[in-house]
């Protein structure tokens, strides 16, 4: 047990042995996106102006640095309102959040690989069997990307085991089932089987083409259909409470290995994301009936849920469209990455030359508030309003922590932390901010 004076005080720093960095952090687009591995949302970097004051307030704010613990490189965590979930090699533990008293630790009987657990009710899910894929591209390069084999389940609060399934699986609070995935050696899903999450038995279970992505498909809050699609463009929708195909078609024009397909699931749309080099197009069906409804034109980029409309966010710009004729209803150049940021809201970041982020109302596309200089801090639930992190002035080598209110986008200064630089990987929740950064996990109360 060692002490550390940040901002004068004495902090008490707990050694819980070593735990991982964890690479993979929450992607901020609000999306809901297994397998998509093209889309990847950059992360501002630290810029020299302030719309607050140069200064840092004292630390009776209530920011305060909590507890810290040592990291290696290529394991996982999470947090939970009251806990941080670590993944090691071949153990799982559970830490007090406000305290960093061990709760419980683990065997997982199996290798752990850099994917982190997630909590889904009083379930903690935790990807293992890990297995790195090589993808050549046409140019002769080379990417890797990780996917898992088995997935279990323990109990969020003693670590029991409660069941261990093949294959990977992303649930949601929301349902009381969830899709696993068996991948085969290039990492297309070869069967997808519905499983009960209260015990793991499976609901029923089915082959697919050779999947390259998939999604499920929500309405009304619920998932009522997933949806497939293989490399030369066959797309397949099946009934999630059953298994049973729905709906088949081949995607319009000639797909080929140059090009990419990845399927979106937006708020009872289904689109399909064409990337072909520089060349990306989305096109976007009624899930009810699969109809073509509309598409991008030219390097439009992706199409998400922003509000009561789709936005297509490319590298020039942001747009805002009516969901069922694709009419643009305001356009904003120069931004990038959307995420949610409570109701009727949601965050855009302007390209590198302009910095910052800003508030919009996604109805009119309207800015709401100041700039936001700064990086984001991701909150670990989608749609929580993200904070923002921006270095001081006085004193050097502290670095701000954010609040915005969604309401009217004023900005609010709740203290200042240690120095975080661009390479920290920082994530937010329920009053606490978790980085990792020069091999250590920082736990900060930032309520």
């Amino acid at each position: 047990m060692t002490t550390r004076e940040p901002g004068g005080g004495v902090l008490t720093t707990i050694d819980l042995g070593e735990v991982g960095t964890d690479e993979t952090a929450p992607p901020p687009a609000p999306l809901d996106i297994p397998r998509l591995r093209r889309v990847a949302l950059a992360v501002l970097a630290l810029v020299g102006a302030f719309a607050l004051a140069g200064s840092a307030p004292a630390d009776t704010t209530g920011v305060h640095q909590l507890w810290a613990t040592p990291l290696r490189q290529g394991e996982a965590w999470s947090l939970s309102a009251d806990t941080a979930y670590v993944t090691r090699s071949d153990k799982v533990s559970a830490y007090n959040l406000v305290t960093g008293e061990l709760r419980w630790s683990v065997p997982a009987r199996t290798a752990l690989g850099g994917r982190k657990p997630q909590r889904v009710g009083d379930l903690l899910l935790v990807p293992a069997d890990p297995v790195m894929i090589s993808d050549e591209e046409d140019d002769g390069s080379r990417s890797y990307y990780e996917t898992v084999h088995t997935t279990i389940a323990l109990e969020a609060a003693t670590g029991d085991e409660r069941w261990r399934v093949d294959g990977a699986t992303d649930a949601t609070e929301t349902e009381s089932t969830t899709l696993v995935a068996d991948d085969d050696e290039q990492a297309r899903t070869v069967r997808l089987r519905l499983i009960r999450l209260a015990d793991g038995a499976v609901l029923w279970s089915r082959s697919t083409p050779a999947t390259v992505s998939w999604t499920p498909i929500r309405a009304g809050g619920r998932t009522v259909a997933f949806g497939t699609v293989t490399q030369d463009g066959l797309v397949d929708v099946y009934d999630y409470a059953s298994g049973r195909l729905r709906h088949s078609m081949r995607l319009p024009g000639k797909s080929t290995k140059q090009r990419t397909n990845t399927l979106l699931s937006a708020d009872g749309y289904l689109v399909v994301m064409r990337d072909q080099m520089l060349d990306t197009e989305s096109l976007v069906y009624s899930a009810a009936d699969f109809r073509l409804l509309w598409r991008t034109s030219g390097d439009a980029g992706y199409v998400t849920t922003c509000g009561h409309l789709l936005c297509s966010v490319g590298p020039t710009g942001i747009a805002g469209h009516d969901p069922l004729t694709g009419r643009t209803k305001w356009e904003l150049a120069g931004v990038r990455d959307l995420w949610p940021a409570g109701p009727d809201r949601i965050m855009v970041s302007q390209d590198e030359r302009a910095g910052g982020s800003f508030l919009l109302d996604p109805a009119t596309g309207a800015r709401i508030g100041a700039p936001v200089p700064g990086r984001v801090a991701y909150p670990q639930e989608a749609g929580e309003v993200p904070m923002f992190l921006r270095g001081v002035v006085d004193p050097p080598g502290r670095t701000a922590v954010i609040a915005i209110d969604p309401a009217d986008g004023a900005q609010r200064m709740l203290g200042a932390v240690a120095d975080v630089t661009n390479d920290d990987i920082c994530r937010t929740t329920s009053g606490y901010l978790a980085c990792v950064r020069d091999s250590t996990l920082d736990i900060t109360a930032v309520g």
